[in-house]
């Protein structure tokens, strides 16, 4: 299980990393394509819908690990649906000023707390690369 779990963690790991270059390029280029109302929503991408799945069991949901990466995975949906509704809004500056202030943070204490997790299921120090 704690390898299943680990496969998890490390593709959120990548694609809230992709995530962090797509949303810089909307904001430098003002591009208007991504659906706020759907990306400001924890529930919808693929570690969202993991970390509602089976393969965490009622235990392992109650565990401090996840009750953290789920409330900054939330925190980073939310983060994301700002910066979106900003560029939408014509304000890149503003935008730029979430990115920098908002965004970025909260993505370094998902990374951080993402790769902690999966460290622990391995009971070493070891990082996500």
């Amino acid at each position: 299980m704690s390898n299943q779990i680990s496969t998890i963690l490390e593709q959120a790991l990548s694609d809230h990393m992709e995530w962090k270059i797509k949303l810089r390029m909307s904001v430098n280029s003002g591009a208007q394509d991504i659906d706020a109302n759907h990306v400001c929503r924890d529930d919808c991408c693929a570690f969202g819908k993991a970390l509602r799945s089976e393969v965490f069991s009622p235990a392992a949901r109650q565990s401090l690990p996840y009750q953290v990466v789920n409330r900054l995975h939330k925190e980073f949906h939310e983060s994301v649906g700002n910066v979106v509704r900003t560029v939408q809004s014509g304000d890149q500056l503003g935008a730029r000023a979430l990115m920098d202030q908002d965004f970025v943070p909260r993505t370094a204490k998902l990374e951080a707390a993402l790769r902690k997790w999966d460290a622990e299921l391995h009971g070493t120090n070891r990082s996500v690369a």
